[in-house]
Parts: structure tokens; C-alpha cells; sequence
């Protein structure tokens, strides 16, 4: 599956690629390449995420050919000031390339127009220029996007939630296991926490990118964000409760803690899996049972590691409810 979605999106983009050079050529266009690398930018894996990069790349472009075109008429032939300005504007494009992608942009399209408007005698023709190819490179994208193998959020969002959920139980029972076994699968454990960590960041961008879309009414935002909070805060929670194997007290060596570990554990499986089937497509009737608590750990040392396990674990509970309370209303009625 993820090499055929691969597959569509290369042909897309090369279709994208000639479209775009076609047309610049056909409208005579001055600047053809920006057009092209304008469509090729914008155009991301889905619709929301497309949608979401052509904004930034108008609102970039816009900010920055206007600033460009003002410090040019400013600073016009005053080669000191135009030198430090470039400094400044590169040095600022390339350090926020990684973390701001419009204000990249705008200071990289400032220095552009700078660059090459300094060198023609009307630069706020350069400047239409350049607002026209990128938004004709908009178009180009946003049209393909939507109507060649259109790929939306909304679906793949719905699809990590499931995932991450399912990734979220595994973790919890491995870390369990890992206090009443006393080998345990480490590598497995630390693999498995990346593969969470990285699901969860990526519910937060197909979130974003399934608001662009602006076509999921049936989702309350509101409880998906408490839907997403509660996720990561379980995670984090489930990581805390995996040190307590440094901690030199074997719960493995206590029959006690045994016995309540996997009672605890069974009544956690049960619940997730109800919310699994509740956020499943396929399994829309399902309804969502009320959270029950497991109990409290009985008291066997009452040392540090056996309270922090205590906290924890109630903690857990506390969250599901929440998460519970939360996917009540995922499904609008």
C-alpha cells in the first residue's frame, strides 16, 4: 500500500513538473522555474497538508517581495546597508529553514528581490512578477492535489489515532511485564517507545492538516485534542513506570504484586480494546463502557518503588477516564 500511495505521488509531482512548465511557456512567463518550483513545493502527500504549505508559501512570498521591493527603493545604490541587509536576511533564512517555514520564506524572498531587483530599473515589476508565478504554482498544486489521487487527512488521521492507541497498549503491556518477568525485551521496549513518540507527533500534524481541510464535520476538534492529550500523557506515563527496573526492587520476587499487576493488566487490555473498537470504522456500534478501577496495589514494603508504582498506575486510570469521557463525543451526534 505504501509503495503504490509512493507511486502516485512521484507520477503526480512529475505530472505537476510539466504541467507547470507547460503553461509558463504557453503564457509566455518570464520566469518559468518559479512556477514550477512553486507547484512542486506546495504539493505534499495529502490535501490538508497541501492546502496548509500553500498558505504559507503565498503569505511567505507576499510579506517578502513587498519588504524585498521596500528596502531596495529605501537603499537604492547604497552598497554598504544592501550588503548588511543580505547578511542579515540569509543568515535568518537559512537558520529558521528547519524551524519556520514561512519566515524562511519571507526573509529568503526578501533577499531575492533585493538580489535581482537591485539590477533592473523598476523593481516592483519584478515584484508583480513574482507574485504571479507563485500563485499561478498555487493553483497548479492545489488542482492537482485535490484532483489526481487525492489523498485527505481526515482518513489517515483516524487511521494514526487507531494506531497509536494499539501502539499505546503494546507499550503497556510490555512495560508491565517487564516488572513481573525478570527478563524482558529491551530492545523491543525502546523501539516500540520511538515508533508511539513518532505516531503521536504525526497526530498532531494530520490534525492541523485535517482542519485545512475543512471537510470532517463529524469530528468535534475539541475532544480530539483531548483525545491526543490524553494519548501522549499515558505514554508518558507508561515510560515513568518502566524505570522502576532501576530501581532494585523485584516486583517479579512478590506474589502479591504478581497477582495484581496482571489483574490490573487484563482490566487496562479490556479498556482499550473497547476504545479500539469504538474509534474502529468497521465498528461504529460499539459502545464505550464506563472505566472501572482495577483496585489499589497491595501493600507489600511501602518503599519508594512500591508507591511510585501505586501513583502511577492510578494515574493511568485517571487518564483513560479522561480519554474515555473524551472519545464519548468523537463521533458527532
Amino acid at each position: 500500500m505504501d509503495k503504490l500511495v509512493n507511486i502516485k505521488n512521484g507520477l503526480r509531482g512529475a505530472i505537476a513538473i510539466v504541467l507547470s512548465f507547460w503553461l509558463s511557456h504557453f503564457l509566455k512567463i518570464n520566469y518559468a522555474y518559479w512556477v514550477v518550483l512553486t507547484t512542486v513545493v506546495i504539493l505534499q502527500p495529502s490535501v490538508g497538508a497541501t492546502l496548509v504549505r500553500a498558505q504559507q508559501r503565498v503569505l511567505g512570498t507576499i510579506l517578502g517581495v513587498l519588504i524585498g521591493a521596500l528596502l531596495i527603493s529605501l537603499f537604492h545604490n547604497q552598497v554598504i546597508p544592501i550588503t548588511i541587509i543580505l547578511l542579515l536576511l540569509v543568515f535568518l533564512a537559512l537558520w529558521l529553514m528547519l524551524i519556520n517555514y514561512v519566515w524562511s520564506l519571507f526573509f529568503a524572498t526578501a533577499a531575492l528581490i533585493i538580489i535581482i531587483g537591485s539590477k533592473i530599473e523598476n523593481p516592483w515589476l519584478f515584484v508583480r512578477d513574482r507574485l504571479g508565478d507563485t500563485i499561478l504554482g498555487v493553483i497548479i498544486g492545489l488542482l492537482l492535489s485535490l484532483t489526481l489521487w487525492p489523498s485527505w487527512a481526515r482518513l489517515r488521521f483516524r487511521e494514526n489515532i487507531l494506531q497509536s492507541m494499539k501502539q499505546a497498549q503494546e507499550l503497556f503491556n510490555l512495560m508491565l511485564n517487564s516488572l513481573i518477568k525478570e527478563d524482558h525485551d529491551f530492545k523491543k521496549i525502546t523501539e516500540l517507545k520511538l515508533d508511539l513518540s513518532t505516531t503521536l507527533e504525526k497526530n498532531r500534524q494530520y490534525f492541523v492538516e485535517t482542519r485545512y481541510e475543512n471537510f470532517s464535520p463529524n469530528t468535534n476538534s475539541l475532544c480530539v485534542l483531548a483525545v491526543l492529550n490524553c494519548l501522549e500523557l499515558i505514554r508518558d506515563i507508561i515510560v515513568a513506570i518502566h524505570g522502576l527496573r532501576r530501581s532494585g526492587f523485584d516486583f517479579y520476587q512478590e506474589p502479591l504484586a504478581i497477582d495484581f499487576i496482571n489483574q490490573y493488566k487484563q482490566s487496562v487490555n479490556k479498556i482499550f480494546n473497547n476504545f479500539i473498537q469504538y474509534l474502529d470504522k468497521t465498528e461504529k456500534s460499539t459502545e464505550l463502557l464506563p472505566v472501572i478501577y482495577a483496585g489499589e496495589l497491595p501493600s507489600i514494603t511501602e518503599n519508594y518503588s512500591e508507591l511510585y508504582l501505586r501513583r502511577n498506575l492510578n494515574h493511568i486510570f485517571i487518564e483513560l477516564n479522561h480519554l474515555q469521557q473524551a472519545l464519548s463525543n468523537f463521533y458527532a451526534k
